[in-house]
C-alpha cells in the first residue's frame, strides 16, 4: 500500500470522528465562535451540517499537507475538488434519498455523510496518484474553497427558504408526505 492510499484511507475514519466530535461540540455548546462563527452549525439542517464536513475536510486537508502534501504537485487543487464535491454530495443525495424513502432516517444521513467522506477521499486519491498537473492548478483548489466559504458565510446570514436550509424539524414537513 502506498503511502497516499493510506493517508487517504486513514483519513476517512479521521474525518468521520472528527466530524462527530465538531457536531457534538457545535450543536451542544452554541455560542459566539467569532471569527469562524459562520462556519458553525445554526440548527440540524442539511446545509449546516455541511458545514461540519466541510470544516473537518479541511482540517484534515491542512495536517495531511505538513504530512505527504508536499510531495504531490498538485495537492492543493486534488484537496480543493474534494473539499468543494463532498459537501454538495451530501446535501444533494441526502435530499434524493429522502424524497426516494418519502421519509427522513437519520440512518441515511449518516450513510450519506460517509459517503461523502469517501468519495472526497477518492477523489483526492485520484488527482494526486494521476500524473495531472497544468500552470495554476492549485490555485483553481484553493479558489474553490475560497468561494464556498463565501457561500457558507452568506447562507449563514441569510438564508434561502429551499428545504435543505432549514432544521430537521421543518425539513421533514418538505419530505414526508
Amino acid at each position: 500500500m502506498t503511502k497516499l492510499k493510506k493517508y487517504e484511507i486513514m483519513g476517512i475514519a479521521v474525518i468521520g470522528v472528527l466530524s462527530l466530535l465538531l457536531g457534538y461540540l457545535f450543536l451542544k455548546n452554541p455560542g459566539d465562535y467569532g471569527f469562524f462563527d459562520f462556519l458553525v452549525p445554526k440548527n440540524n439542517s442539511l446545509w449546516e451540517i455541511s458545514k461540519i464536513l466541510f470544516l473537518s475536510l479541511i482540517l484534515y486537508a491542512i495536517v495531511e499537507y505538513f504530512i505527504i502534501g508536499k510531495e504531490y504537485d498538485n495537492y492543493n487543487f486534488a484537496k480543493g475538488v474534494s473539499i468543494v464535491l463532498a459537501p454538495v454530495i451530501f446535501i444533494f443525495v441526502t435530499y434524493l434519498f429522502d424524497l426516494l424513502i418519502g421519509d427522513v432516517f437519520i440512518i441515511t444521513h449518516f450513510f450519506t455523510f460517509l459517503i461523502s467522506i469517501l468519495f472526497a477521499q477518492f477523489v483526492s486519491y485520484f488527482f494526486m496518484n494521476e500524473v495531472f498537473y497544468f500552470k495554476l492548478m492549485n490555485v483553481f483548489g484553493v479558489f474553490a474553497i475560497f468561494a464556498l466559504l463565501i457561500i457558507f458565510a452568506s447562507y449563514t446570514a441569510s438564508p434561502e427558504l429551499l428545504p435543505f436550509f432549514v432544521p430537521m424539524e421543518r425539513y421533514e414537513t418538505y419530505i414526508v408526505r
